[in-house]
């Protein structure tokens, strides 16, 4: 009698480990066959999309000049209207560069610790950080000339970049799309020798497949 009931008890056992697993099985398959609601396609909002060009007096976001000198640093919002007064202290052809700005906006940062900022040891004159707003770093101990080429220099790394951005491609640091941009930046300074007198070496380095273009004092003077 008792061995009857054992067996009837692990008979009863099993039946119910195999009602819940029949029972799971179901709850799942009917999930994958539930028909869900279809939600209806809404229209996409006409919202203005954010751009890093834009057109001259249309701000978008406000670009600022830092100046780090001596442990003080000042920050002031750019303007179509103050570019020229901020920026003539440090730079020559003000505005040319201010329409190489209100083309392509970017944020300046002229610095006497421009080794803090770039984190190598390599030595620097300007770098530039690729943001929503670029940031370009220019180093502050140097001619104003020769702070206008570097300056141009990172410039041309922005258009590169930008334009392969566009088209989703990789190029070269200092290649051919560089290269290219930094020719059209650099000739209208030098059609006479109003800017540089030495353009020879600055056309030189513009002309020819140089590795990358790297203004020095001599050519700034």
């Amino acid at each position: 009698m008792l061995f009857q009931l054992g067996l009837f008890l692990i008979a009863l056992f099993i039946f119910v480990i195999l009602l819940s697993i029949i029972v799971f099985l179901y709850d799942r398959i009917a999930k994958l066959f539930e028909k869900k609601p279809i939600k209806p396609v809404l229209k996409p909002e006409n919202k203005p999309v954010l751009r890093l060009t834009r057109i001259a007096e249309k701000e978008v976001l406000k670009q600022t000049i830092t100046v780090e000198h001596k442990g003080s640093k000042e920050v002031n919002v750019l303007t179509s209207e103050n570019f020229k007064e901020l920026l003539s202290p440090y730079f020559i052809a003000v505005d040319y560069l201010r329409d190489l700005w209100l083309e392509h906006p970017f944020n300046l940062n002229i610095t006497d610790k421009i080794q803090e900022h770039y984190g190598k040891k390599k030595t620097i004159n300007g770098f530039i950080r690729f943001r929503q707003i670029p940031e370009i770093y220019i180093k502050l101990k140097a001619s104003n000339k020769f702070k206008t080429a570097v300056l141009i220099h990172e410039i041309a790394h922005q258009r590169s970049f930008q334009d392969s951005m566009l088209n989703n491609v990789k190029i070269q640091y200092h290649g051919p799309e560089f290269k290219r941009h930094m020719r059209i930046l650099f000739k209208p300074l030098l059609v006479d020798r109003t800017y540089y007198k030495k353009n020879v070496e600055l056309s030189y380095h513009l002309k020819f497949e140089a590795n990358r273009f790297s203004p020095n004092e001599d050519m700034c003077n």
